[in-house]
């Protein structure tokens, strides 16, 4: 099982935030904790939110491995709004987390992780094998 992929920005249609955040599969669930950084208020944190989407509501979780130097990314796009809704910088039904380079082995198994949970869902009786 995948761990947790901690983030340092979420992106949407160029809107970029600065939070510190987690993003996590527990059974069904992913859940998105974060925390948006407050450059004026030093020493004082703002509060923690959490996001529960149930995998049924996720279209996509993609790993993007583009030649930006210091972050990999994951693109996460939903079905309904209401579930990022919450999540500062989204602008829709689609978020990109900026996940550091080194978490990127962790980033790209639970990206594989959920896709093969949505296949199994979308194609409950195909029988899936790398041989085949």
């Amino acid at each position: 099982m995948a761990g947790s992929v901690p983030f340092s920005y979420i992106g949407s249609g160029g809107n970029l935030v600065n939070v510190t955040g987690i993003l996590r599969l527990e059974n069904d669930d992913l859940f998105l904790s974060f925390r948006k950084a407050n450059p004026f208020m030093l020493g004082r944190k703002l509060p923690l939110k959490e996001v529960r989407i149930p995998l049924t509501q996720v279209d996509a979780l993609e790993f993007l491995n583009n030649r930006i130097l210091f972050h990999v990314r994951l693109r996460l796009r939903v079905r309904k709004l209401e579930f990022l809704d919450p999540v500062p910088g989204s602008d829709g039904a689609e978020i990109v987390l900026w996940c550091r380079r080194r978490y990127r082995p962790i980033a790209n198994e639970l990206a594989n992780l959920v896709t093969i949970q949505i296949l199994e869902r979308v194609f409950p009786d195909e029988k899936h094998s790398a041989g085949a």
